[in-house]
C-alpha cells in the first residue's frame, strides 16, 4: 500500500492520503455472532478495517473465538478490532462479533 504524503498544507503537518483500494468485501455480523470467512484476493498485500463496533479476526484460518471471561494466550487467540494488516500469503481472514456490526475490508496490493 503506497500513500502519498502532501506537503504544504501546514509546516507542521503533513496528512496521509491512502490510493483507493483494489477491491473491498461488507461484512455483516448478524446479532447472533456467526463467523464470516473472507477469501483475500489475488495479489492482496494490506488489509484495512472499519466498522462500527468491535469484531475480532484471525488470520490463519482457524476459527474465531469472541472472548468469554477467562484469560487465553498463545496462537489461537483472536485479535480485537485490527486496522491495517499485513496479510501477504494469508488466504482466508475470518471475523466474528459479539453483537451487530458492519464491517468494510479494503485490500491493497
Amino acid at each position: 500500500m503506497n500513500s502519498l504524503l502532501l506537503a504544504g498544507i501546514s509546516t507542521e503537518a503533513f496528512p496521509v492520503v491512502t490510493q483507493a483500494a483494489d477491491s473491498a468485501h461488507s461484512v455483516v455480523i448478524a446479532a447472533t455472532g456467526a463467523e464470516q470467512s473472507i477469501t483475500v484476493p489475488a495479489g492482496a498485500v494490506y488489509a484495512k478495517f472499519t466498522t462500527d463496533a468491535s469484531f475480532y479476526a484471525t488470520f490463519d484460518n482457524t476459527t474465531v473465538a469472541v472472548p468469554g471471561d477467562s484469560n487465553t494466550s498463545g496462537s489461537t487467540v483472536s485479535v480485537l478490532n485490527p486496522d491495517v494488516k499485513y496479510i501477504r500469503n494469508v488466504v482466508t481472514i475470518k471475523i466474528n462479533a459479539p453483537e451487530l456490526t458492519h464491517i468494510t475490508v479494503e485490500f491493497f496490493s
